[in-house]
């Protein structure tokens, strides 16, 4: 599914933009109108989420009957993932200070431990880190994800599963409305795992159906009318909100806007990958696109710092407009600039770290024999079965 890696590329550059645009006095109209638009464009997180819930899903429905389906899939998720986590967090906590003496990341040396555990979503809820990690907030999700998913999946089949689904993404739903009318933050319920389950549960109950018969095929069409219906609305919210954001919403609105942003962009996924030939599939496996999407995890994880970077000299638009200037166009080049620089730190992060140890994957893969060998005994089984 190559127009993946465009869809990939799309979120991580989202992210970037919804990170990078911060003004705090706009008087110009189209900078106002962009504004709600950046203001929104956290939703390339949830795009990674319903991708996620949809791969991950997908692998472990194939290899259920492997006999290595928890090594091997535990094996690969932790030598694509680790490495690179981890070797930043022990530049930004221990050379870094060392190097220049300043504590930049004061916080996070202090709350480290969630940081190493995968569970600095949880102190993150509350803001007790700085800037440059605060983004592993959502890798912390996907970790968890990862912990406890296999084990569900291999216990419970694809249609017992499909039940599953059906009471968690309206599950987590209510429990953001019931949590939101109590009293719980904002942030709290942007960043936990149990109140953004639902966009990985989407993306998972999109590998169920692709592996139904008709596949994804057979629900293009309620594709398209839950992109006609989810888009148009959370454009309109975003436009009467000054954006989709957490914090200016009430319980009902917070708990729908996250199951009406997962249910988006599933149907955007259903409606690439079921019509190759169309303009958003070929936009989506253009170079540019496929290339940001195979370096978006290294993108997803430099971004933060080196725009930090760029602001502790200065360099960044917020510091060079003080009246009634036109942003945007300053802000654009700064955009080139911070993802050129994100995007060179990610492509040196590949070929000197993430690519050797992605080498390693090959030492539990999930079959004995090649895939094809597997498929050929299988379709062989069948033909031969009397009945």
């Amino acid at each position: 599914m190559p127009a993946l890696d465009g869809v990939r590329g799309v979120a991580v550059v989202l992210v970037i933009l919804h990170h990078a645009y911060q003004f705090t006095t706009l008087r110009h109209p189209v900078d106002q109108a962009f504004d709600v638009f950046t203001a929104s464009a956290w939703m390339g997180v949830d795009l990674f989420f319903v991708l996620s819930g949809f791969l991950i899903t997908g692998i472990l429905l194939d290899i259920r009957d492997s006999p290595r389906y928890f090594r091997a899939f535990y094996w690969r998720r932790l030598v694509r993932i680790f490495p690179l986590y981890y070797a930043y967090l022990a530049v930004v906590l221990f050379v870094i200070p060392r190097v220049t003496g300043e504590p930049f990341y004061a916080k996070a040396e202090a709350n480290q431990w969630w940081l190493w555990t995968h569970l600095s979503n949880i102190p993150l809820s509350e803001r007790f880190m700085n800037r440059g990690v605060n983004h592993f907030w959502s890798l912390a999700v996907e970790e968890q994800f990862y912990l406890v998913w296999p084990a569900i999946v291999y216990v419970l089949g694809r249609y017992r599963l499909l039940w599953l689904l059906a009471v968690l993404i309206p599950g987590t739903a209510v429990l953001r409305w019931y949590l939101a009318s109590n009293g719980t933050s904002g942030q709290a319920l942007y960043m936990l795992t149990w109140t953004r389950f639902d966009a990985l549960a989407i993306g998972a109950l999109l590998a169920v159906a692709a592996r139904s018969t008709g596949g994804l095929l057979r629900w293009r069409r309620l594709a398209f009318a839950v992109a006609a219906v989810t888009i148009p609305a959370l454009v309109w919210y975003a436009w009467t909100k000054d954006g989709l954001h957490y914090a200016k919403n009430t319980p009902l609105a917070v708990s729908l806007m996250y199951s009406g942003v997962g249910a988006m962009c599933a149907a955007v996924i259903v409606l690439i990958l079921t019509k190759p030939t169309g303009l958003a599939s070929r936009m989506m496996t253009t170079r540019m696109w496929r290339s940001l999407g195979k370096y978006s995890y290294g993108m997803y994880v430099f971004h933060i710092g080196i725009d930090s970077a760029l602001r502790a000299y200065e360099i960044h638009p917020k510091y060079w407009y003080t009246r009634k200037d036109f942003h945007i166009p300053g802000f654009m080049l700064y955009m080139v600039l911070a993802t050129g620089l994100t995007f060179a730190a990610a492509w040196v992060s590949w070929q000197i770290l993430e690519k050797p140890f992605l080498a390693l994957k090959g030492r539990y893969p999930y079959w004995d024999k090649p895939v094809a060998d597997v498929v050929t005994s299988a379709d062989d089984a069948v033909s031969e079965d009397p009945k």
